[in-house]
């Protein structure tokens, strides 16, 4: 069979920058154009990880073959997702795996016409606090009927009213938002779902970042992103709209009584509100869709997932303008700690710039040093704001915490597809061509040349200009430290070109 051609958006780049798994495959089709397998095109580490199969063992084949070829062991989760978004059709559903021991929700949707996307959000914790629930509610009921089975007044109960209140409020509520939570969204669904209530309209959402900001900044941060969304989300809807985290970094809206026109509106309403918000640590973004109940014979996990489709279609394609306002985001931390670092990288954009020309470099060369410049200190996001603003020489502890940053950088470039290109150069770049440097003490040609070329140029910036501890060398000063430092910290054939770039 001939594959079709795949819409121009790098998939695999985006994928690998999302924290769930995550898989797309192509729909194959019977006479009567009626979907009846699916061959998996590609997917992330993570979702290598769920289904127990490496891409190898997956791309490229049937969903059906796979299921008659392996074992039953590596093959469980290939023939639910085959007997369920095919022979079912139904696109959203609950999975336990006995490999890992962990439940996922499953999420199908169809994009292009002619290829499925496959979502899988781990939603253990919210399984064990559900079944931690039904506890609570069954040791109440247990305090409240006595052992003739005979309902006990209130007044004579030791469980006193504000106790019932608390429990009610954990049931439904999500502790970490104090949104409702999605027990409470689908007890709601329920109760509404009557004719009067049309047209009955569902957001569904899924942050912006969360995996970035947790690996970048600790969930801590991730959870200070999480509440931020979900108080815009309750500034912008009435109180009869439902709003509840639906689960990780996912929320959902009920909209009764609401046109699709309407609920687009107030789409744009929550996206107005995410612009103009602050950064703490990065700006809140939520990837949204919308669906619409319309009629009453329509099925309203049917209307979900609908709305999960454009949600999906949403963060694929937001997904490179949200990356750069992150990048823009981590740039203002640095500079705020550091407010002379956009001085210090201008001036290093530019001497990289005249020094690669000098050196004959390539265009590809020329832009990753330009990157470089800019984006070679970015793991200084981690570093605290009181050891990189101290006016005194630092303790040997904070040097270690320093140090660390070309390690935090590169990490967080494997993140971003923009700047993983670079991400290698980000590491090394405090190398020492003697084996001296940091984090990796690599030495002479085993340090990447861009990364050594790179050295030279931000060491006599650094040196040229007055730093917290330290007076700024002349031009001809600095030009001799480089010159003395070759061989040891610098490569000796770049200082070389270097000093006599610096003296043409």
């Amino acid at each position: 069979m001939k594959t079709n051609e795949l819409p121009k958006i790098n998939l695999s780049e985006i994928m690998e920058g999302m924290p769930h798994g995550m898989a797309y495959a192509e729909l194959v089709f019977n006479h009567l154009n009626e979907p009846r397998d699916f061959i998996f095109l590609g997917m992330n580490q993570a979702f290598e990880q769920v289904i127990g199969l490496n891409k190898k063992a997956l791309i490229g084949k049937n969903a059906s073959e796979l299921i008659i070829k392996q074992n039953r062991k590596t093959t469980d989760f290939s023939s639910f997702l085959f007997h369920t978004m095919i022979m079912e059709r139904k696109y959203l559903t609950e999975f336990y795996t006995t490999r890992s021991q962990k439940w996922y929700r499953i999420t199908a949707f169809t994009f292009g016409n002619i290829f499925l996307g496959i979502m899988l959000h781990d939603i253990t914790e919210q399984k064990g606090l559900e079944a931690q629930m039904k506890g609570y509610q069954s040791h109440l009921e247990n305090l409240l009927v006595g052992s003739d089975q005979n309902p006990i007044s209130l007044q004579h109960s030791n469980l006193k009213e504000a106790s019932i209140q608390k429990l009610r409020y954990l049931t439904f509520h999500d502790k970490l938002t104090g949104l409702y939570n999605r027990a409470f969204f689908e007890e709601e669904m329920a109760r509404l779902d009557t004719e009067r209530h049309l047209p009955l309209s569902i957001m569904m959402g899924d942050v912006n970042g969360l995996k970035l900001t947790n690996d970048t900044f600790g969930h801590e941060a991730g959870d200070r992103l999480l509440k931020n969304v979900a108080s815009i989300l309750k500034k912008s809807f009435r109180e009869k709209e439902i709003i509840a985290r639906w689960g990780g970094d996912e929320f959902s809206v009920l909209l009764p009584g609401t046109t699709y026109e309407n609920a687009l509106k107030l789409l744009n309403r929550v996206k107005e509100t995410c612009t103009g918000a602050g950064d703490d640590p990065i700006k809140p973004s939520i990837a949204l869709g919308v669906a619409t109940k319309t009629d009453r014979g329509q099925d309203l996990f049917g209307v979900i997932k609908d709305a999960e489709d454009h949600m999906y279609s949403s963060k694929l394609f937001e997904e490179k303008i949200v990356r750069t306002s992150i990048l823009d985001s981590f740039e203002k931390i640095i500079y705020h700690k550091n407010p002379f670092m956009m001085e210090h990288c201008t001036r290093v954009g530019l001497l990289c710039t005249k020094f690669g020309s000098y050196l004959n470099l390539s265009a590809n060369e020329q832009d990753a040093l330009n990157k470089l410049s800019w984006f070679h200190d970015i793991g200084m996001v981690r570093i605290s704001e009181d050891t990189i603003k101290k006016p005194v020489p630092l303790s040997p502890k904070e040097w270690l915490e320093i140090r660390k940053h070309p390690e935090y950088g590169y990490r967080i470039a494997q993140l971003i597809p923009e700047i993983t290109f670079i991400s290698e150069l980000i590491l090394s770049h405090h190398e020492n061509w003697d084996g001296s440097g940091y984090p990796l003490k690599l030495k002479g040609k085993r340090i990447p040349q861009l990364a050594r070329i790179f050295f030279l140029v931000d060491s006599y910036d650094v040196i040229t200009h007055d730093r917290p501890f330290k007076t700024a060398l002349s031009h001809e000063e600095a030009v001799d430290e480089l010159a003395r430092r070759a061989g040891t910290q610098f490569d000796p054939h770049a200082s070389m070109d270097f000093i006599n770039f610096m003296h043409s």
